[in-house]
């Protein structure tokens, strides 16, 4: 296995170190990037000239980069044979596909959306070539430039009917909710183009498919939360529904919702929410103090509310101090006191204690 710069060339397992894979079935993942950063690739080749189940492999590699699909490959009277190139990359919780491929086809029905784990909103962002997609009785005719949003638990299919070029963006239907608050519309959607939330969109998403791999973990988590809030603006009529001005109450939500998630990280803290959420820390702290409740008492407060419930387990006051951030019992003590006006260890004589457990058989938090 050769590694250069970070990146691990996969074709040299395969007996093969330079061109394309002589075997995309047995060599499909060309090149992935070394564990370094909260991002991954996957590039995956299809070529008719050397293997015979094209068809095959081609839906293959749409049901592991994009979603299950039925997949017909060619178009009538056109005699080239098939090829394709799809390069998968990964970001945080994003799918971000990049293909370029020739003319093919694809059905999504009620049982392939069956075999799909996760519940996907999908932007096609079609750069070069022509494709139609037709969703709940709606069809879209897209060309070079156009961007349509599909959801991946209804029926779907696409066309394209000469060789084309597109991007695709696959985000989780629960990331984007937590980020706008509110249910993400069933239907498919065009992006206007006049919104210049959506030329911010897919500019966006061109520069994180060259730089994705060479991010931070923190830097990819910031990169993710801005393509969130990105879609969302995109997909709002005048695309201002999500900057922090316009809504800060959403944004605030949404820092609250991934704090919740995360009150057992040791290094949750301000910075750690701000960064998560692509702001800067006096921006986060900004946006709480309208609250009424500054960033860090937000936390202090959820910590010690999880660390109360905890307190009817048997799990002893020290560990519960340690699991929810605290130094120590004392810190844990004071903190306490101060919000319940009592000690852990009197709440927990006047509770409801359960009969002694292992500390092992009780998951705190």
């Amino acid at each position: 296995m050769d590694i250069r710069d970070g990146w691990v060339d996969v074709r040299a397992i395969c007996g093969q170190t330079d061109g394309e894979p002589d075997d995309p079935w047995r060599c499909e993942v060309a090149m992935r990037r070394a564990p370094a950063s909260d991002s991954t690739d996957t590039d995956f080749w299809v070529d008719q000239r050397h293997e015979p189940d094209a068809r095959e492999h081609m839906e293959h590699v749409l049901n592991t980069a994009f979603v299950p699909m039925a997949v017909s490959i060619g178009s009538p009277g056109v005699q080239v044979p098939f090829q394709a190139r799809l390069l998968h990359r990964r970001v945080h919780d994003l799918g971000l596909v990049e293909a370029e491929t020739g003319p093919c086809a694809g059905t999504r029905g009620s049982s392939r959306i069956s075999r799909s784990s996760t519940d996907y909103i999908a932007v096609l962002i079609l750069r070069e070539g022509e494709e139609r997609v037709s969703q709940g009785g709606e069809q879209a005719v897209l060309c070079g430039g156009d961007v349509v949003v599909c959801d991946t638990q209804r029926a779907m299919s696409f066309e394209m009917p000469r060789p084309a070029r597109k991007h695709i963006l696959l985000a989780p239907r629960t990331a984007i909710e937590e980020i706008t608050g509110t249910a993400w519309p069933a239907e498919a959607m065009m992006l206007s183009a006049a919104n210049p939330a959506t030329y911010l969109l897919t500019s966006h998403l061109d520069a994180l498919l060259h730089t994705a791999a060479h991010l931070s973990p923190e830097a990819a988590m910031a990169a993710r939360t801005a393509t969130l809030y990105l879609l969302a603006a995109a997909a709002s009529p005048d695309g201002t529904q999500l900057t922090a001005e316009a809504a800060p109450e959403l944004l605030v939500d949404a820092m609250k919702k991934w704090i919740d998630a995360h009150l057992l990280d040791p290094e949750l803290c301000p910075a750690e929410v701000a960064a998560a959420h692509a702001v800067s820390l006096r921006t986060a702290q900004r946006l709480f103090r309208q609250t009424d409740e500054s960033l860090a008492a937000y936390i202090r407060r959820r910590r010690l509310t999880r660390a109360r419930h905890a307190l009817l387990s048997a799990v002893s006051i020290s560990e519960i101090a340690h699991h929810y951030g605290f130094y120590d019992a004392g810190h844990f003590t004071r903190a306490f006191k101060a919000e319940y006006g009592t000690t852990p260890a009197v709440y927990r004589a006047n509770g409801k204690r359960p009969a002694a457990t292992s500390t092992a058989s009780h998951r705190v938090g």
